[in-house]
Formats: structure tokens, C-alpha cells, sequence
């Protein structure tokens, strides 16, 4: 009888960690698909309804990582001001995979370049260049691509649910057979 109900337990219990690893692969793959690229209505508000006024970079800086392969990986961070067509000053400032554009490497003045921004809440904005082109662009780099990444991470998620499941049915069907 204690043997049955270890066993019962240790079913229990792997269960719920099969499930509980399941739920943690779920949540990372809709963080990683929506909130790690960036809001994708605000860019489409901003393809739309955006308005384009010139602002100035005023810094920019290359990083660079080292992956486990020994590749670098570049990534631009950069600072940018713009002024509103109402008067208001708003800095602001992103970050872009790749390298530093030669024009910006030894920044010294503002750098001009274009800035979107939406009229009802200029604290929304990016730089133009770093905009999808139209909207089209935008759904199948966004939606498209970001569905197909949510169902292949996703789908980890899953298997690690159903094999936990599938684990414990199996077990307890063997429990059951072995006590009776």
C-alpha cells in the first residue's frame, strides 16, 4: 500500500512538472514573439497616422557580443530629439541589430535624420529608416513571421504538456493494473 502511494505521488508530481516546464515554454514564446520586437500596432499607427519631422541623432554606440561560437554579434544603440510641429522637444532613442553606419561612428554634431511620431502621442515614435515601408511589409515581417515563430516555439510548450500527461495516464493505468 506505502509503495502504491509513492508511486501515485511521484506520478502526481511529475505531472505537475511536465506541465509547469509547459506553461514556462508558452509564456517564453509569446514573450519572445510579441514583446521582444516591439509593439506592432504602434508601428502600424505609425506607418499610418505618423508624422514625419526632422530630428538629429545625438548619440550613437556599437556593442558588440561574442555568441558560444565565437561570431560577434553588432547591435547600434542611439539617441535622437526631436521637436513637434506643436513645440514640444522629445527625446527619445532605439536600438538596431548590425553595425554602426560610418556617418555615425564619430559623432560630433547632431546627426539629421527623419523622425515619425504620432500627433496624439509624440512619446510613440521611432526613426523613419528603422520603419517597415508599408503596411503589407509590416504584417508579414510582424504578424506573418511572428505567428510562424509563436506556433514553432510554442509547439515546445505542447509536447512538454501532452508527454506529462500522456506520462501520467500511462502510469496511473499501470498503477491501477498492478493494484488490482
Amino acid at each position: 500500500m506505502k509503495e502504491g502511494t509513492l508511486t501515485k505521488q511521484k506520478l502526481i508530481y511529475n505531472l505537475l512538472k511536465g506541465c509547469f516546464w509547459g506553461v514556462v515554454a508558452l509564456i517564453a514564446a509569446f514573450w519572445f514573439v510579441f514583446y521582444t520586437g516591439g509593439n506592432p500596432y504602434y508601428e502600424y499607427l505609425l506607418i499610418t497616422k505618423g508624422i514625419t519631422t526632422r530630428g538629429f541623432i545625438t548619440d550613437a554606440t556599437e556593442d558588440v557580443t561574442d555568441d558560444d561560437r565565437g561570431k560577434a554579434h553588432f547591435s547600434v544603440n542611439y539617441s535622437y530629439t526631436f521637436t513637434t510641429k506643436e513645440g514640444r522637444k522629445i527625446k527619445s532613442g532605439g536600438h538596431n541589430d548590425g553595425r554602426l553606419p560610418d556617418e555615425l561612428s564619430e559623432l560630433t554634431n547632431p546627426y539629421p535624420t527623419d523622425v515619425v511620431y504620432l500627433k496624439d502621442n509624440p512619446e510613440i515614435n521611432k526613426l523613419k529608416n528603422t520603419l517597415c515601408k508599408s503596411v503589407g511589409e509590416l504584417l508579414w515581417r510582424k504578424i506573418g513571421l511572428g505567428v510562424i515563430l509563436l506556433l514553432m516555439f510554442s509547439s515546445i510548450g505542447i509536447i512538454l504538456i501532452r508527454n506529462a500527461i500522456r506520462e501520467y495516464l500511462k502510469g496511473k493505468k499501470n498503477l491501477i493494473a498492478g493494484i488490482e
